[in-house]
């Protein structure tokens, strides 16, 4: 989305540009009488739109001259996006940055007790829409604010929980590590022998 705004953005600058030079190649040069005062001596000190004293005549100024400098471009540059991290390429047909919905844990609900011998359980997880791995987006799933297990999978299998109760929620993430969406996190009680 953001992607297409400044398409749209660069598209109507590149208008108003065109807009501008057309507009101002048609104008027509508009000149003001110029005049010279000099001091007693013969030199001059300040040209002005204002005569000196009366009867001054103006000076002669030739039209402003219309070429250009060697160095302007004969069309403006085509606008190339800087890539949002070092090393990443930016291509016409990039496609854009998938908009969840939601992510969720779908087999524990919130204050669940979890009998997890050897503190050993799976958990199954959906988003809407799918996870776009092609991407690179990952599941996060993060126990008790820390990240736990990353993987493209929909299922996890979580070990070494210690008995008791922790917080659990997922997010989507990027290939850069920036977070797409969260889950909202989930209180789940561990039970172990």
């Amino acid at each position: 989305m953001v992607f297409r705004l400044k398409l749209t953005y660069l598209w109507n600058m590149k208008i108003t540009l065109i807009t501008l030079v057309l507009l101002s190649s048609l104008a027509i040069t508009v000149q003001a009488a110029v005049y010279k005062h000099v001091d007693e001596e013969g030199n001059v000190i300040r040209y002005s739109d204002v005569p000196q004293k009366a009867g001054d005549e103006p000076m002669k100024v030739p039209p402003p001259a219309l070429e250009y400098d060697s160095n302007t471009p004969a069309s403006v540059p085509e606008f190339k996006p800087v890539p949002s991290s070092p090393g990443e390429a930016q291509s016409e047909d990039r496609k854009p940055v998938t908009a969840y919905m939601a992510v969720t844990i779908l087999n524990i609900q919130n204050d669940e007790g979890i009998r997890a011998n050897g503190g050993i359980f799976a958990i199954q997880l959906a988003s809407q829409p799918a996870l776009d791995t092609e991407a690179g987006h990952r599941y996060v799933v993060l126990i008790d604010g820390a990240a736990h297990q990353k993987s493209d999978s929909v299922a996890f299998q979580l070990e070494n929980l210690q008995r008791g109760t922790h917080s659990i929620n997922v997010q989507i993430e990027d290939r850069d590590g920036s977070v797409l969406t969260s889950s909202s996190p989930i209180t789940i009680h561990v039970l172990r022998r």
